[in-house]
């Protein structure tokens, strides 16, 4: 038997894969009777490594170390925070109420709603929107504010969004335009959906909202 240093190009090419190869992780290779040989991250006919570069032990570490920052780099690049901010993504529910007897004079549309697993947001919510038009076949685009109302602040976004007539779905977005209390200077973007019974304007129904909000530290 020799030893003969080989090319991982060169295993691949002259020796059938019957695995995962893992012919790069080798430097030098035994040629042996039987062709046949058996790696801890896959096998392949031909060669034995006898001088493996990397162990299965280091790759694995490797590929762990990869896997952290990339999970890392992508949740932190979801959330824009600066040295002196600390964000918090949103992520809640709510029972939301309409409230045609607060509705004002000029039409608007008020609503309330009690928040389930708010976390910074946890407390109430006071609604008005105003229908801006119709778009064919069954669209009314709306724009309003909603307030969050907490123990500590306060915290208003104004939204644009749009109202389907036939389904009763819902879906309104904007950044936040105005706090109060512990929540001042905070700045963010939520948006909200959920589905009303159209039939029944004054039935209880759940809206869920997500987006970021970030205060100073």
């Amino acid at each position: 038997e020799r030893a003969v240093q080989l090319e991982a190009k060169d295993t691949f090419r002259h020796t059938p894969i019957t695995g995962i190869c893992a012919a790069h992780m080798c430097r030098y290779v035994r040629h042996t009777p039987t062709w046949s040989v058996t790696l801890g991250v896959g096998s392949w006919s031909g060669a034995t490594c006898s001088r493996p570069e990397l162990g299965e032990e280091t790759l694995v570490k490797r590929f762990a170390t990869l896997f952290v920052v990339m999970l890392l780099t992508t949740s932190l690049g979801a959330l824009p925070a600066f040295a002196d901010e600390s964000c918090h993504r949103i992520n809640l529910r709510a029972v939301v109420q309409n409230t045609p007897e607060n509705n004002p004079p000029d039409g608007g549309l008020t609503s309330t709603s009690q928040i389930r697993g708010g976390g910074l947001l946890q407390g109430t919510t006071e609604a008005i929107a105003y229908v801006t038009g119709f778009t064919p076949p069954a669209t009314l685009p709306f724009v309003g504010d909603i307030t969050f109302i907490t123990n500590t602040g306060t915290l208003t976004v104004s939204v644009a969004g749009e109202l389907d007539l036939v389904s009763g779905a819902f879906w309104s977005e904007g950044p936040v335009t105005d706090t109060t209390g512990e929540l001042a200077g905070a700045t963010g973007r939520l948006r909200m959906k959920g589905v009303q019974n159209l039939e029944d304007p004054l039935e209880p129904y759940r809206q869920a909202t997500k987006g970021h909000i970030c205060l100073d530290d």
